[in-house]
């Protein structure tokens, strides 16, 4: 039977028809005493009625007996005529009215929330909230703030922002999804496997996410040897109005530097802008690798070979299942820890109510709240809709799995060309370590990953494939696909000196006789016969060239891996750089003689 209603308020015997089905249908699932049942009102805010309708048939389907005691629950969704119960539902009535789903200004959603309390008649326990509809990046934080303030539990079902792990403002806030400051875990884990040892950051900053971000990412650098060489901060509350100019001024430092792996966290319409700046200084293409935040991959010019994490499982439809699995099981977990406690307790009456403690604690809501609270945080199963459920002691999902993506050209369009839309694919997998476990699961096709501009380099791995028969040594080994240098080495040298004259000292030399024979101590052993003689004297002398000052080599790399500062050059030395030094350009000397250079 299907009863369609599409404006309640044209038809008003319809109405009435509503109202009397709904109460002969209670009347006819009660069985026994009405005593013997006690019901809970959980709310939904969510972000569209096709999510509204699956939480009340989720709810509404639940039952549980706690000391001969029948538990059920209500869900209550803010609809513009009338409160419909559940029990039209499950006897699979199919209602379409004008549901009201969450509203994007924060005044209005909070009206909504209070509405919600009103209708409950102090029987209202929790409330799961999602995001505004076509808002994925608008937080619930009204939601949250009010319902702290009355110690209601929210259980988010898209909200990723890290400001609500923060226990002092979101006291009661737990999310089936992880915060997206988690991917921070997975970024070291792809920094460990491709030997990355310098990259970039690319980042909000105007928003908590991005300073919990690169917080997480310094932690990870005590297991995992990488250093951040540049950290841009770019304010993404302008991503309408964006100066290009500005923004390539910003980004330019990039192309001048020597490291070539970017960590990009922005909104998904900044990243657009981002990209396009990257274009343009060709910063995405050969020898470059880039790693991007989930938000990023909605962007229109994602380009080819970026990697990224994505979440798995995300569709809401599973998360408010799982939600409403997550809520029922605390609250029958705590009823039967306290049943006497829960079965005559009464939360918030309404909005105005001021909220004092009451003489008898025992039956206080503001005493018991936070222990249903923790009972909520305290659920876990494995067979949820997305996967292992289970929180943390910030309200946090964990033991989530990820997926890690690669943004690869069509296979149907063979070379990538402008016109070919990229594909997103899974190159790797990813599981939260959940509660009491130290390490997570990760694993990576790194022969599958596309990297930009189609980068192919192979490498030895520790697979041996040949042995010497003799002295089994390795002889030969596997090779493997090598990820993109983190960075790019200069193959240049520079030499530098402080400028100033050269001299030499010397010791006349005697008349028929040859240099390194005199007997006198302080008479050096390696002195060089001068070939030129005193213009007016026509004395000769013998000579020890050293350099007045320090001489340095300050950049060299490699074939030149030296790296050095010579004092005191003698010519002997000066002369065997000259000859043997392979392109090491050496400074010219002058014989400076009896004040006259020679």
């Amino acid at each position: 039977m299907q009863v369609v209603s599409p404006s309640a308020s044209n038809f008003p015997m319809l109405r009435v028809l509503f109202v009397v089905l709904y109460l002969v249908l209670l009347t006819f699932s009660t069985s026994g005493d009405i005593s013997s049942s006690v019901n809970f009102t959980i709310g939904a805010l969510l972000s569209g009625t096709k999510f509204m309708k699956h939480f009340n048939l989720s709810i509404c389907d639940i039952r549980a007996h706690v000391n001969e005691k029948q538990i059920s629950f209500t869900a209550l969704t803010e609809v513009s005529d009338l409160h419909l119960m559940c029990m039209l539902l499950i006897y699979t009535f199919t209602i379409y009215m004008d549901i009201k789903i969450l509203a994007s200004n924060a005044l209005t959603a909070t009206k909504q929330l209070c509405s919600m309390i009103s209708a409950g008649n102090a029987r209202f326990f929790a409330v799961v909230v999602s995001n505004p509809p076509n808002s994925p990046s608008t937080p619930p934080l009204s939601i949250s703030y009010v319902a702290a303030l009355y110690g209601l539990p929210v259980i988010g079902v898209s909200t990723r922002q890290a400001a609500f792990s923060n226990k002092y403002a979101h006291a009661s806030f737990l999310r089936t999804v992880p915060p997206y400051v988690e991917e921070a875990k997975i970024w070291a884990q792809l920094i460990s496997v491709f030997e990355w040892h310098e990259m970039i950051i690319i980042h909000s900053d105007n928003n908590h996410d991005s300073k919990a971000l690169i917080a997480r990412l310094e932690a990870a650098r005590q297991t995992v040897d990488f250093k951040i060489t540049q950290t841009i901060g770019v304010n993404t509350d302008e991503e309408d109005v964006v100066n290009l100019k500005e923004l390539q001024h910003k980004v330019e430092p990039i192309q001048r530097g020597q490291t070539r792996v970017i960590l990009l966290f922005v909104t998904r319409r900044y990243a657009e802008h981002v990209f396009t700046v990257a274009d343009r200084l060709g910063i995405i293409g050969k020898e470059w690798a880039w790693i991007v935040s989930e938000q990023c991959l909605g962007a229109k010019n994602l380009p080819l070979g970026a990697l990224s994490v994505r979440l798995a499982q995300s569709d809401e439809l599973r998360h408010v299942e799982d939600a409403a699995r997550v809520v029922t099981e605390g609250i029958i977990k705590f009823t039967r820890r306290e049943p006497k406690i829960m079965f005559g307790l009464q939360s918030v009456h309404h909005c105005r109510q001021e909220l004092e403690s009451p003489r008898n604690l025992s039956q206080s809501w503001l005493y018991y709240n936070t222990k249903l609270y923790q009972a909520m945080t305290e659920v876990i199963f494995e067979d949820g809709e997305t996967g292992h459920v289970e929180f943390d002691s910030h309200g946090d999902r964990v033991g989530a799995l990820y997926d890690i993506v690669n943004v690869q050209p069509h296979s149907d369009c063979g070379v990538p060309k402008p016109s070919c839309k990229p594909v997103i694919n899974t190159v790797g997998k990813y599981v939260q370590a959940k509660r009491g476990s130290k390490k997570p699961r990760f694993s990576i096709e790194i022969d599958r990953i596309y990297w930009p501009g189609n980068y192919r380099a192979m490498k030895p791995s520790d697979i041996c494939t040949k042995r010497n028969s003799r002295t089994n040594e390795c002889i030969e080994r596997a090779m493997r696909p090598r990820p993109p240098p983190s960075s790019k080495k200069k193959t240049h040298l520079k030499v530098v000196t402080i400028q100033s004259t050269p001299f030499v000292d010397y010791v006349p030399k005697p008349s028929g006789g040859q240099c390194n024979t005199s007997d006198r101590v302080e008479d050096l052993k390696f002195q060089v016969p001068c070939t030129h003689t005193n213009a007016t004297t026509g004395a000769s002398a013998c000579y020890l060239p050293v350099l007045s000052t320090t001489f340095f080599v300050i950049s060299i790399h490699p074939p030149f891996i030296i790296l050095s500062f010579l004092l005191c050059c003698s010519c002997r030395l000066c002369m065997l750089l000259g000859k043997g030094g392979k392109g090491v350009r050496v400074l010219d000397y002058m014989c400076y003689f009896h004040g006259k250079y020679v």
